[in-house]
């Protein structure tokens, strides 16, 4: 019983880690080609900072993520990704600082506070507090995007999920 349980699951996440696998290609193929593109104004090398940076928090890559979100600062980079990548990293690393969730959630709710229409911080707050097993401000964080993107199926897909919907 456990072995025909085991084949369909593989059944229904083989086809998933396939269309990852070709997300991810198209995705490096696309960051390769914009890292290829000459040297532009300091808006372009932000843009390209910014984009690595967030990158490399999401792969869980923390020295890259923190180095490209410094320089990305140093550039004057002042719109938040810089701390955006940090929270990916945060969320993503296999062996995170313990005070980290913690330094990351503090980020997301100065974020909030300076532009409370960027829904991003809305949603990393929400997967970082609910790493914190903080079950009720991260429902109040996710409730808060997806008021402002009724849309948005990550925050809705953690809210069903956290209310056993």
């Amino acid at each position: 019983a456990v072995r025909a349980r085991l084949e369909q699951l593989r059944k229904q996440t083989d086809p998933m880690v396939d269309a990852v696998n070709a997300l991810e290609s198209r995705l490096n193929a696309t960051r390769d080609a914009l890292n290829r593109l000459p040297p532009g104004n300091e808006d372009d090398e932000r843009s390209r900072l910014r984009a690595d940076a967030v990158f490399a928090g999401v792969a869980g890559r923390a020295e890259r993520a923190i180095s490209d979100a410094e320089r990305y600062k140093q550039l004057g980079g002042k719109d938040g990704w810089a701390e955006v990548a940090y929270a990916e990293y945060v969320l993503s690393a296999k062996s995170a600082p313990p005070d980290s969730v913690e330094q990351a959630v503090k980020a997301m709710n100065d974020l909030m506070a300076h532009d409370s229409t960027f829904i991003r911080p809305y949603v990393l707050a929400g997967r970082l507090l609910l790493n914190l097993k903080q079950k009720e401000a991260a429902l109040s964080k996710l409730d808060a995007a997806v008021a402002l993107n009724p849309k948005h199926e990550l925050a809705q897909a953690l809210i069903d999920q956290e209310r056993g919907k």
